[in-house]
């Protein structure tokens, strides 16, 4: 049987790269028979940019390895808006079928309520004969519904993955597992079964940072069975949290009934925490503050409980023309405004309409490219700038005229990735990037062309596609005030849930202890709730390098820090 060795990795010891050194030992000792498997797919996606000596078949989330092993099979979330045009009686949101949405839906449906307490029942693997009718009910025509159309949903891949993928795949010698403690009992069924068949595992993570309680998870799965100290480490050494902060988060998960007690030491700075007078409702009254520390360098995060706590916020950013983004909700163009995404972003339009003029540059300036042109021109009225009949015909050569094309992938890019992928192609080609191009340009009319080759965004914005413009808005605000550069630079200012920036840090994090009436309502009947959104605060001061801001609560569902 093989041996499991626990690591526990309180925030900021650098847990991932103590991982990735023993997955790199251990890749060369067993001749790359190694496994690697993480909870989250931003994480498993950190794993594989790290380039490790492993196959990238064998590193993925649970359910991916799962996917792979039983031949990729029909899942059955992914059809969601068939079940609910069969069954409308449970309709269940497409977004609440997202594990880091579940918490942070504001007005879930019956069906998404239901369909979240069937899946924990099986995530915990609490059998049916317990289950309330009104689960057995859904139970019965959802499975019915799997069946008839030869589907599988994700409690269906572990399951089956149990009983039919007894080793892991690959039949690796060595496993690791990341952020552990947000894997199910079931999850950790499969975990151990594959472990079983191995020469050793090390299950990595931390039970104060268990916050996919609403999803199955469970600390105590993490902690059980107790192992002999001599397998067991605990990273002792923060490398992000100064002294106040870390005593001020250990003072509060030590009231957490059930974990695992961890010693380990802050960096070597003192850092504040401070009780803020600001609300989420009102973020005109901490937004100057936000600038200000921007302004000098530093990188915020704002952090609530859900996601519609955020709404005010991010529109008073947008009418701010202040750059904000999530990096780690990459399926949510709403959080990153300055994203790639269904192709070719805004963001792209207007660079590659400003290239000529664009700053970084310098003295040279750049012509456009034809693939450039085809990027704005598709999506400007072709009244007053373009002669009459001229657009089709432009259109359809540039169409057929050799593009550059960028293969699309999960990481969240920011437009500095792109142009500078630009800027590197420009210089290598042999031949006139500009070739093309005049033909081009001789079919606007005379004042239009003369108004782009000068880069003028207030005359390429006015011409925008009326459908357009509401897009465009924020990108050309945020060049209005701060520049083309501000485009394709990174954003210091985050803003997420607790959820969704999990693993991420910022020099200054304010913290909103504001909760859904639901999540209230179950604190307030139920101590591991209550622990679960301890574990949730916890997490969220605990991405602070510098400064924690306590807010202050905008109603009576909230969060006690006093």
């Amino acid at each position: 049987m093989g041996q499991e060795y626990r690591v526990f990795g309180p925030p900021g010891t650098g847990k991932t790269t103590y991982l990735s050194r023993q997955i790199e030992k251990a890749a060369g000792e067993y001749g790359g028979s190694v496994i690697v498997s993480s909870f989250t797919r931003a994480a498993a996606v950190e794993l594989v940019q790290r380039k490790l000596p492993v196959s990238r078949e064998s590193i993925g989330t649970l359910h991916a390895l799962c996917y792979r092993a039983l031949g990729r099979p029909k899942i059955a979330e992914l059809f969601i808006e068939d079940f609910n045009a069969e069954h409308p009686r449970y309709k269940i949101s497409q977004r609440g079928t997202a594990m880091e949405d579940i918490e942070a839906v504001k007005s879930k449906t019956q069906g998404d309520e239901i369909f979240a307490q069937m899946q924990i029942k099986r995530a915990r693997m609490i059998p049916k004969s317990v289950w309330p009718e009104t689960l057995l009910d859904f139970s019965r025509v959802w499975e019915g519904w799997k069946e008839e159309n030869g589907y599988m949903d994700f409690t269906d891949l572990i399951e089956e993955a149990i009983r039919s993928v007894p080793v892991a795949p690959q039949s690796p010698a060595v496993g690791f597992f990341d952020e552990v403690q947000d894997f199910t009992p079931v999850q950790l069924k499969l975990v151990r079964q594959w472990v079983s068949h191995m020469d050793f595992a090390i299950l990595a993570g931390d039970d104060d940072q268990c916050i996919y309680s609403f999803a199955g998870a469970s600390p105590e799965a993490f902690l059980e069975p107790e192992l002999p100290q001599e397998y067991v480490r605990v990273l002792n050494q923060s490398w992000r949290l100064p002294r106040t902060i870390q005593e001020y988060a250990d003072s509060w998960i030590r009231k957490v009934a059930v974990r695992y007690p961890k010693q380990y030491r802050p960096k070597d700075s003192e850092g504040f925490v401070t009780l803020f007078d600001a609300k989420w409702k009102n973020p005109e009254l901490y937004i100057r503050e936000i600038e200000r520390y921007i302004q000098g360098g530093k990188t915020v995060m704002v952090l609530t409980t859900c996601s519609y706590m955020l709404e005010p916020l991010k529109k008073v950013l947008k009418e701010a023309a202040i750059p904000f983004h999530n990096p780690y909700r990459k399926s949510r163009g709403d959080w990153n405004p300055l994203g790639k995404r269904n192709g070719v972003s805004m963001v792209e339009r207007i660079m590659a309409f400003l290239l000529p003029s664009f700053e970084a540059w310098g003295e040279e300036s750049r012509w456009w490219r034809l693939d450039d042109l085809k990027k704005w021109i598709m999506v400007l009225n072709s009244a007053g700038v373009l002669q009459r009949g001229a657009k089709k015909a432009l259109l359809e050569k540039l169409e057929s005229a050799e593009t550059v094309e960028k293969e699309e992938d999960d990481s969240f890019e920011f437009g500095a990735n792109i142009i500078e992928a630009e800027f590197e192609f420009g210089a290598n080609e042999k031949e006139d990037p500009a070739i093309g191009v005049e033909e081009i340009l001789s079919q606007f009319e005379p004042e239009a062309r003369r108004r782009a080759e000068a880069s003028d965004l207030d005359w390429f914005y006015h011409n925008l596609l009326p459908a357009k413009k509401k897009i465009a808005q924020y990108p050309v605000s945020i060049v209005q005030k701060h520049g083309a550069r501000a485009l394709v630079e990174k954003p210091r200012l985050i803003v997420g849930t607790i959820h969704s920036v999990k693993g991420g840090e910022a020099d200054i994090v304010y913290l909103f202890p504001d909760l859904s009436q639901e999540a209230y309502r179950n604190a307030m009947t139920d101590r591991s709730n209550r622990d679960s959104i301890k574990r949730q605060m916890y997490v969220g001061m605990t991405r602070a390098r510098e400064g924690l801001y306590i807010c202050e609560p905008s109603d009576m569902c909230h969060v006690k820090f006093s």
